[in-house]
């Protein structure tokens, strides 16, 4: 039935009605504004469909927020995130990043303008740590620096007297890129410097590509590497 209403339907005519527009401003209704300033998106970094009501359940006792939270499954893998107080909000965002069984769960203020399937969910912030830094690039600017290679500086921890063998950044990585080891930086005189980087509260991950979206066992890199040397 469903089918045959879908074949008639794309049989239809299109007139010159449907082109019409119709402007429904700029304005949101009386409390709108507030509610929409309460939510949030979440995309599940995973190519595999998970279990919606364990994810629920889990991220509400994990959470623990104080006015609580209302969570409904928008498509495979896209949630949204219905708070009651800006702190409980407020709470989350700076927690990330947040893991559900090991999968980044990407979490995004939701734009009015934007269908959340639409909106660009690829950003979360990361705690990184930067060791083996010349004693010379260890001021907060050179460490700035070297972490822009990685994303969007977002916040260098103060370590005034060096007493750790890193430096700590919190940075916006972009997820959809394999994580980065080291960082090559020329320091004075032109000497090349290795600079390795370790990454806090890091989902599972591909250890072949880098990739935070799989592991190794559905690495199609690995894969195809495997059927080239069956066949060759």
């Amino acid at each position: 039935m469903a089918d045959s209403l879908v074949e008639q339907c794309s049989k239809l005519h299109i007139g010159n009605d449907e082109d019409d527009i119709i402007d429904l401003g700029d304005k949101l209704e009386v409390g709108q504004e507030d509610k929409l300033s309460l939510q949030l998106v979440g995309h599940l970094l995973t190519e595999k469909p998970l279990n919606f009501e364990t994810l629920k359940h889990t991220m509400m006792h994990v959470w623990s927020v104080m006015e609580g939270v209302i969570v409904r499954a928008l498509e495979s893998n896209l949630f949204m995130f219905q708070f009651f107080h800006w702190k409980d909000k407020d709470k989350i965002l700076s927690g990330r990043p947040w893991c559900f069984e090991q999968r980044l769960l990407i979490l995004q203020e939701i734009n009015k303008d934007i269908q959340p399937s639409h909106m660009t969910l690829i950003f979360s912030p990361f705690w990184i740590r930067l060791y083996n830094l010349p004693f010379g690039c260890r001021l907060d600017e050179k460490v700035k620096a070297v972490a822009r290679g990685l994303g969007e500086v977002l916040e260098v921890e103060e370590d005034f007297l060096d007493l750790y063998p890193y430096r700590r950044v919190r940075v916006l990585l972009d997820c959809t890129k394999p994580l980065k080891r080291f960082q090559n930086n020329r320091v004075r005189g032109g000497v090349m410097v290795k600079i390795s980087i370790k990454y806090e509260r890091i989902p599972h991950f591909c250890f072949h590509c880098g990739h935070m979206s799989h592991l190794e066992k559905d690495c199609l890199i690995v894969n195809d590497e495997d059927e080239e040397y069956e066949t060759g």
